[in-house]
């Protein structure tokens, strides 16, 4: 979904009481949960380099709880295609309902939210239409401090099942993370599979931000697709696919989210000429679009290029080994790979708590497992979540299952 839309559906949910969450969005007109949006060249404001966009910011700390009249710090580092951080970029910072609380500007990345009363609202940053979320719980009883990291420990050998997170840095390619989803220009993809084959990675591709394929109205444009891609034709990316360095070409989004494409959720069919457009093109590429087995099983015709599913798991779905077994028989009955997912940074669903250590252990494991799981991608890197206490044990934890079993082939047949 798109970050406005969830972010409006979470504010009519919202009721009055003594104690508010304030949600700290870094405002967009597009999801970057998987496939980040360029920067916006018509914005004077924010105007970035066209040849190493800013493609991703990361809002600190992860969630706070503040008392009325407490100050809350936050930090935004807002990272390029190429993976290094734009720290010279000047992030905008407001807040939605200054009846509520109040930030101010403090620097170029940095910004100051007072806590004045009860109620709920959203502050607010944005660099070139990317986002991030902190959550702050505005409490009469107090606040407590934000977690403090904890020293990360040093990686080891990389598994043969795939796992690892979206958007993870170029800097911390290898050990306990075997695969990675990026959106990497053509500029810079180059400079990404050479690291990531020296670590041993594998590298799942998205090939054009949400920006990029959209129409003026938000609708998907097939078009605009296909020109995205285009763009990485003159690569030469045959010796990285027959290496499985480039493991998979990521087509799309939630599809069948209507509210994520302006109102109209991208038709099965073509969902299948995308991947038929990709083989084409790379015939040796697995294809996947992030939409859960079940969903897929809608379309009346049978999957022949599109190579797998996906299957993001957050709690409100339910039993996680329940929901697996539903979406690993749904796959099977479509003949399709299956790529498991978790939502670590909103454990329940949009503007929820990320997962806790003990979930990210036992739910991370439970899907390392599967035999019918052929990669294992966490939404997302974010280094405030991965250095608080116990997490990183608990991804080595996940890492060390990977590394015990096989990988199953993405494409089946």
């Amino acid at each position: 979904m798109t970050y406005t839309f969830k972010l409006a559906r979470r504010l009519a949910r919202l009721r009055p009481g003594t104690s508010a969450t304030l949600a700290l969005i870094a405002l967009g007109c597009a999801d970057t949960s998987t496939a980040p949006t360029l920067s916006d060249p018509g914005d004077p404001a924010s105007l970035a380099s066209t040849d190493d966009p800013v493609v991703r910011v990361e809002l600190s700390p992860s969630q706070v709880t503040c008392a009325i009249g407490g100050e809350v710090s936050l930090i935004a580092t807002p990272y390029r295609a190429s993976g290094t951080a734009a720290t010279e970029r000047r992030i905008i910072f407001r807040v939605r309902d200054s009846t509520v609380a109040r930030v101010t500007v403090t620097g170029a990345r940095t910004a100051t939210v007072r806590c004045k009363t009860g109620g709920r609202t959203a502050a607010l940053a944005d660099i070139d239409r990317q986002h991030d979320s902190t959550l702050v719980t505005v409490a009469t009883g107090g606040g407590t401090p934000a977690p403090t990291p904890s020293p990360s420990p040093t990686p080891t050998v990389s598994g043969s099942l795939p796992f690892g997170l979206m958007h993870t840095p170029i800097d911390e390619y290898g050990g306990s993370w075997t695969t990675a989803l990026v959106y990497s220009t053509p500029a810079y993809l180059g400079g990404r599979l050479a690291r990531a084959q020296s670590n041993g990675m594998k590298l799942i591709v998205v090939m054009g931000g949400t920006n990029e394929v959209q129409n003026a109205d938000g609708t998907f444009s097939l078009t605009r697709w296909k020109a995205s891609v285009d763009r990485y034709r003159s690569m030469s990316l045959g010796g990285y696919i027959t290496r499985g360095t480039l493991f998979m070409h990521y087509l799309i989004d939630e599809p069948s989210c209507a509210a994520c494409w302006g109102g109209k959720s991208i038709a099965w069919e073509t969902v299948e000429e995308m991947a038929r457009y990709s083989k084409s093109i790379w015939p040796g590429l697995p294809t996947a679009a992030r939409s859960a087995p079940s969903k897929l099983s809608n379309a009346d015709f049978t999957w022949r290029y599109l190579d797998a599913g996906w299957a993001q798991y957050s709690t409100r779905k339910g039993d996680l080994r329940t929901y697996l077994e539903e979406e690993v028989a749904a796959a099977r009955r479509e003949g399709l790979g299956l790529v498991g997912g978790l939502n670590l940074l909103d454990g329940s669903g949009t503007y929820t708590a990320p997962m806790s250590a003990s979930q990210l252990r036992t739910f991370g494991s439970i899907m390392a497992a599967d035999p019918a799981v052929c990669a294992l991608v966490g939404w997302r890197h974010d280094s405030r979540f991965l250095n608080q206490t116990g997490m990183r044990s608990a991804v080595e934890a996940v890492a060390d299952v990977a590394r015990s079993r096989k990988g199953a082939s993405c494409v089946v047949g």
